[in-house]
Formats: C-alpha cells, sequence, structure tokens
C-alpha cells in the first residue's frame, strides 16, 4: 500500500518381493564356479561411459562471475568478504549461481537445445541477482525458510495474508522474479525477445515487516518508475544509487529508522514521502541548476533544517 493512506506427485515403483511365483522375475543366485571360472559372456555389460558434462558450464559460471562483480567494487568485495559468510551479495551470489531453482543461464554462444537451457541476457540475470540481495538484506533467510525456518519477513508475511491470486509467489521461488509479491514488470523491447523482456518497474513491499538496510545494488533496476517500502523497520542511510534511477517517479520511505542526509534527487521525481525518519540535513538543491518535477514532498518529523529548493 501507499504511504497515509505444491505438492509435487511421486509415483514410487517397487521391483517384485522376494519369494514372488511370477517366472518372469525368478533368479538364480550364481555359483562360486561361474563367479571364478564360469564364462562372463552372458553377464550384463557394466556401463563404462562418463556421465554428461555440460562443456559450456565453467564458461557460463565464468561469465556471470564477471558481470556481477562489474556491478560496483563494493558488489564484487562483498562477494569476496572472508571475514562475514552471510553478507547480502555473497548470499545472493551463491543462490543465483548454485541453488536457484530457474536454472537462468547467460548466453555465452551455447545452443538452447530446446527447453533445457533457461538462456537469458544480462540485464535478466543481474535484475534477478539484485533482487536476490534485496531480499537478503531485509532478513530474508534463503532455502531455509522453505523448510519451516521462521522469521523470515518475506514468507511471514504471505502466511498471513489471503492472495486473491494464483499468480504470487514467494521470493527467491523458481518462478520468474516478476511473479515474485510486490514485484510489478513491464515488457521492453530486447532483440532476443520477440514479446520483450519483462524488467522491473516498481516494487511495493510496504508494511510486510522487513528489517534491514536497502543496497547499493537496487540502483541497477535502471527501469524502476516506483519504490514504496513504507512503515517497515528499515535503517541505514539511503543509498545514492536509488536517486539515479533515470524512471523514478514515486518513492515512498516513510515511517522507518533512516538516518544520515537525502541524497540528491532523481530529476523525474515527482512524489517523495520520508516522514517520520531520522533524516537530518536539508533537502538538497538539483545538480548544476537541474530544477526537480517534485509535485509532493511530505517530510514530517524528520530532523531536517534549511530552506526548500
Amino acid at each position: 500500500g501507499k504511504n497515509g493512506s505444491s505438492s509435487d506427485n511421486t509415483n514410487a515403483v517397487s521391483g517384485p518381493k522376494s519369494g514372488t511365483d511370477d517366472d518372469e522375475f525368478a533368479t538364480e543366485a550364481p555359483t562360486l564356479e561361474l563367479l571364478v571360472d564360469g564364462d562372463f559372456s552372458s553377464l550384463p555389460a557394466v556401463p563404462t561411459s562418463a556421465p554428461t558434462i555440460d562443456p559450456y558450464r565453467n564458461e557460463m559460471l565464468a561469465a556471470a562471475d564477471a558481470l556481477l562483480r562489474s556491478i560496483s567494487p563494493d558488489t564484487s568485495t562483498a562477494i569476496d568478504d572472508d571475514a562475514n559468510i552471510s553478507t547480502p551479495q555473497k548470499l545472493a551470489y551463491e543462490w543465483i549461481t548454485t541453488w536457484d531453482e530457474a536454472n537462468l543461464e547467460l548466453d555465452v554462444g551455447q545452443p538452447q537445445q530446446s527447453d533445457a537451457r533457461n538462456l537469458v541476457t544480462a540485464r535478466r540475470y543481474i535484475q534477478r541477482f539484485v533482487l536476490g540481495v534485496l531480499y537478503f538484506s531485509m532478513g530474508g533467510k534463503g532455502n531455509e525458510a522453505s523448510n519451516g525456518v521462521t522469521n523470515d519477513p518475506f514468507y511471514d508475511y504471505l502466511s498471513t495474508v489471503s492472495t486473491t491470486s494464483a499468480d504470487i509467489k514467494p521470493f527467491l521461488s523458481a518462478h520468474h522474479e516478476c511473479r515474485w509479491f510486490g514485484i510489478s514488470c513491464k515488457p521492453q523491447p530486447n532483440e532476443n525477445a520477440n514479446n520483450g523482456e519483462e524488467v522491473v518497474v516498481s516494487i511495493d513491499l510496504s508494511n510486510v515487516g522487513l528489517m534491514g538496510t536497502i543496497p547499493d545494488e537496487i540502483g541497477k533496476l535502471e527501469a524502476m518508475e516506483d519504490l514504496s517500502m513504507f512503515d517497515n523497520d528499515i535503517f541505514g542511510t539511503i543509498p545514492a544509487s536509488l536517486m539515479t534511477l533515470p524512471e523514478l517517479t514515486y518513492l515512498d520511505l516513510g515511517n522507518n529508522f533512516f538516518t544520515g542526509s537525502i541524497p540528491p534527487l532523481s530529476s523525474q521525481l515527482e512524489f517523495l514521502y520520508l516522514n517520520q525518519n531520522r533524516l537530518s540535513g536539508s533537502v538538497p538543491r538539483g545538480e548544476n541548476g537541474e530544477e526537480y518535477k517534485l509535485k509532493h514532498l511530505w517530510a514530517h518529523r524528520c530532523q531536517l533544517t534549511g530552506p526548500l529548493p
């Protein structure tokens, strides 16, 4: 809301029980002489072929590693942080490259092989990774959450509300990230997709019970127009990368625990709600004399000073 306002069916196949009268399954234990001196030509051959190894896997993983590290030096550092094995970036990295059931593969020239591969563009791969970082930054517990572990705000929230749409899926599920709850997308042109590629344009995670910080990586969701995270327990500073989003027109971070100053605003921003936080300083002026398109500003019960630009 805005501010103020499977089970899998597994069919077990059993072999014949001992003592069956069915001659089709009756066997006779071989004698010792057969095993030592007998003719082995009648025994079934032992498979000797090695399991099939995807010749493109190492190349794809190397490309994914380079792509995710290219997001920013801080992202790369967090992925490599040996002192902290649970940075949101490291957890999201391990998830998307290892145990994400969507099995996305960066296109490195490997054959499509019908539906055996889920080839995606760099933009799609980064988009899913960034949402993974956001999830872990806000208290998500990863694959443990689906195994009954509590205190995951994303899963706890879904368990307490009745959704009328079967299309709403939990974060980190195998479904397209645009089906995850709170995420809205629309198609944008892509040379590899006839109907366009779905990109995130809106995130609404208001009053979900989130606790954490907004990661800098959110600035890579470059098509986002609307972000609403009102009424949570989010703390830390507002990332400057959020205000650089070129399409962002609506931002609601009210009723949280943000500290620090307000970064320079996006030139397209029209609605800004920062009320009931612990922000300080003044409302920034546009860089290089750039004028804002801001129409609504809610900033009461903060600690702001100085004139409005």
